[in-house]
């Protein structure tokens, strides 16, 4: 307010929020070493869907020197790629049937991704199947256990 007021002349510095926001970001760039795994869980219709993609993209967004991938593992109802890229081909099950597949290259044929750079990887195709979850994997990003969603990071 008195930047403002002041039309620029006086800049008392950066808020407790923005001091505190500041912090956070750069907790989540510090560089990691090897793969990580987020896992995010629950019963259906809480919102695993909307945490992982939310947590999928933040990890995107800050960590540009990972790769950040979310993966649905739920087979049966999982709609996390249509929330991050509806246009997402390929789904887990066919890119672990593929035994040609030699560098992430090859992958992201496969996957899709959203503007902040966070790749999907969609469940079965056509949401038949059995149970599961959805996540992010990948560089730092998430992978899904049973009944859930989750990022992986590395």
């Amino acid at each position: 307010m008195l930047r403002a007021a002041t039309f620029g002349l006086v800049n008392p510095g950066p808020s407790a929020a923005q001091r505190e926001a500041a912090q956070f970001e750069a907790a989540i760039r510090v560089p990691l070493h090897g793969n990580h795994k987020v896992g995010v869980l629950g019963k259906g219709g809480v919102g695993k869907t909307s945490v992982a993609a939310s947590v999928g993209s933040i990890l995107a967004e800050l960590r540009h020197q990972d790769r950040v991938v979310a993966i649905d593992a739920d087979t049966a109802f999982g709609r996390l790629s249509s929330r991050i890229d509806p246009r997402t081909t390929g789904s887990f099950w066919e890119l672990t049937a593929d035994k040609n597949l030699q560098s992430f290259a090859d992958v992201t044929s496969r996957v899709g991704r959203n503007a902040v750079g966070l790749y999907v990887l969609g469940g079965a195709e056509g949401g038949g199947g059995g149970a599961g979850a959805e996540g992010a994997a990948g560089g730092a990003g998430a992978e899904g256990g049973g009944g859930g969603a989750g990022a992986e990071g590395g």
